[in-house]
């Protein structure tokens, strides 16, 4: 769930500094439908374990981290652009 907020600040911090126009208001839909993909993923997450540490190799790591950064990077990248 904090990645639906993390996600959601960026993207309203961007839509703020945003003019208006087009860019504008994607800015918030996108935030908005990202937020609710993630918090999704709240309910979604103990049934998701399950079925991957069923199949899971002891010893492997989880890739927690690496779909944050996936997520997060892309969006503070987004905010450098015109």
């Amino acid at each position: 769930m904090a990645l639906a907020f993390v996600v959601m600040g960026i993207l309203d911090l961007m839509h703020a500094a945003a003019a208006p126009g087009t860019s504008f208001v994607w800015l918030r839909t996108l935030s908005t439908f990202l937020g609710a993909i993630f918090f999704s993923g709240t309910f979604l997450a103990p049934a998701a374990a399950f079925a991957v540490t069923r199949w899971r190799r002891p010893g492997e790591r989880r890739a927690d981290l690496l779909v944050t950064a996936w997520v997060v990077v892309p969006l503070l990248l987004m905010s450098f652009v015109p």
